[in-house]
């Protein structure tokens, strides 16, 4: 078993360097990583690098200030994040270890999907071409795009790992393997984490006949909770609180279509290409991409060809939910979650009301169309291993291969795309910070950039420059871009805010970027001998002090 993983490594490797060449494995490039979600995340792991250390060890006290910043709400892989920290003052001054997390989730991807195979279907050549199947998978690929660049959510293959440690028959240290996966996903991502944990509790409650003693089964218990708990103390999960609480459930939903819709629905200006050359896009499905789950012509194909056999398949479907009842209901459940309460595309066909403690709950999880991830896994191995084991032995080989290519020529126009981006942005800058006059003698004044007011659903225009010039000059900022953010502290930090403005009072050691909904009312309450206000690169800025640096008297 062994020597038969070195092809997944290969099948893994090989997909890393057709999306993406071996470029962004360069450290000290950062210039792809200006692209969708990537600036906060790199820029999360800088500040953090540079901080000293704190506990939770995942906490980012200058970036996002009061508002909640840490590792796991800049998707900054706290995973890799904390071990390159204790290894920063060995590392080049530009640093990025995006590059190697593609690598290593594209190379794990395969490691699973043929490890899973292996326990169904007994040809290498099958195993292969299904790991090759998995391995450009249109969930996993779309989040390694430049549009959306949410690298964390490419680690999809510890879902492969949960079903495999689900699926294995008689395992040995169970409860350690599932603690090990657990404790890794929960410094991964959040909704990797719930995913997983899912297919632990299916696990959990299949095999309680099968612990020998006691201590096995008070560890299967406990230990793998621990590991969640303790992880997420460490890396930052709770330093938000009610923050957590967003929302947008049932509108971050899965279609009903999911399945068969090649199509991302983004808003213009954005992204408008489909991840099918055959299939259309469909209308009901239009301006979400939390939902997208296209499994692919060649997957949909290996269905239909299953389908032809439907007694066979039925069968094939029978057993496996008799054999793993608990996992079938947990797949069932988390598909159920993702399309929300309110079933439908764009339209709502059918809405079913929930209390609002339990929907308030739920939008934890707001991107609920992302649950649906599992499943698709789960129906594209099925496809694989029915195909393979009911037609006869060369037939199934030589279906799936096609299929196989069938599925790389339908995705291809969308995932090479990678490549020619990807490719061609090494020498491209990061995020510049903005430079002149002004900025070299407000960052000598200054310890402190914020926003005026702190806007709550969206970051401000220019964050990225902003965050770059307070991580250069080692100053702290508000102008953040965070998943998710105190809402409390955020409202309290307003109110003191709107409090200055009134007052024409501002903390001296403070530069201002003043949005537009309270320009004026700052306009107003100015004192011109002592603040300054200008417009400076697109952005207008409030620096106190900047004539006369004595203290204000309150007019509040």
């Amino acid at each position: 078993m062994r020597r038969n993983l070195i092809p997944a490594t290969a099948i893994g490797a090989a997909t890393f360097a057709v999306l993406f060449g071996p470029g962004v494995l360069d450290p000290r490039n950062v210039g792809w990583l200006a692209f969708g979600d990537s600036p906060t995340q790199q820029l999360g792991w800088e500040f953090y690098r540079q901080q000293p250390w704190t506990w939770p060890l995942g906490l980012l006290p200058s970036y996002g200030m009061e508002l909640g910043g840490s590792l796991v709400y800049t998707d900054s892989i706290p995973l890799l994040a904390i071990p390159f920290k204790l290894l920063s003052p060995m590392l080049p001054p530009t640093f990025q270890y995006f590059g190697l997390w593609i690598l290593l989730c594209l190379v794990l991807q395969a490691h699973f999907a043929w490890r899973i195979l292996s326990l169904f279907v007994d040809s290498l050549a099958a195993v292969a071409a299904g790991t090759t199947m998995l391995s450009i998978s249109p969930i996993m690929l779309w989040r390694l795009s430049p549009e959306v660049s949410q690298w964390s959510l490419g680690g999809q293959f510890t879902l492969l790992a949960a079903l495999y440690l689900a699926l294995r028959p008689s395992p040995t240290r169970q409860w350690l393997w599932w603690f090990v996966l657990l404790t890794a996903t929960t410094a991964i991502h959040a909704y990797l984490l719930v995913m997983a944990t899912a297919v632990w509790v299916a696990d959990l409650v299949q095999r309680r006949h099968e612990r020998k003693t006691s201590s096995d089964a008070v560890r299967s218990l406990l230990l793998p909770p621990l590991g969640i708990l303790g992880t997420a103390l460490a890396t930052g999960y709770f330093v938000v609180g009610a923050g957590v609480l967003s929302g947008g459930f049932g509108y971050f939903k899965a279609s009903p279509v999911a399945f068969i819709d090649p199509g991302l629905g983004i808003d213009e200006g954005v992204a408008s290409w489909r991840w099918s050359q055959l299939l259309p896009d469909l209308p009901p499905y239009t301006q979400q991409i939390e939902g997208f789950n296209y499994l692919g012509l060649g997957v949909l194909l290996l269905l239909a060809v299953a389908a032809f056999s439907a007694p066979s398949a039925a069968d094939s479907a029978v057993r496996a939910i008799r054999r793993w009842p608990w996992l079938a209901v947990m797949l069932a459940l988390l598909g159920m979650f993702a399309l929300s309460n309110r079933i439908g595309g764009e339209h709502t066909y059918l809405q079913v009301p929930l209390p609002q403690a339990l929907e308030e709950l739920a939008n934890i999880f707001r991107a609920s169309g992302r649950m649906l991830w599992l499943s698709t896994y789960a129906l594209t191995l099925f496809a694989i291993i029915v195909v393979v084991r009911i037609a006869p032995r060369k037939l199934g080989l030589g279906l799936l291969i096609a299929c196989v290519c069938v599925q790389v020529w339908d995705t291809s126009p969308a995932w090479s795309r990678l490549h020619r981006v990807y490719s061609t942005t090494a020498a491209a800058r990061f995020m510049t910070a903005p430079e002149g006059e002004f900025w070299n003698e407000a960052t000598e004044r200054y310890r402190t950039i914020r926003t005026l007011p702190f806007r709550t659903l969206n970051p401000p225009v220019g964050w990225g420059a902003l965050s770059s010039l307070a991580l250069q000059h080692d100053m702290r900022t508000d102008a953040v871009y965070l998943a998710r953010i105190d809402v409390h502290r955020a409202e309290q930090r307003n109110q003191t805010a709107m409090r200055w403005v009134r007052s024409g009072c501002y903390p001296k050691d403070t530069l201002f970027i003043v949005q537009p909904e309270v320009a004026m009312r700052v306009r107003q309450s100015l004192d011109p001998s002592r603040d300054l206000l200008t417009t400076v690169d697109g952005m207008v800025v409030l620096a106190p002090g900047w004539y006369d640096d004595s203290r204000c008297s309150s007019r509040n």
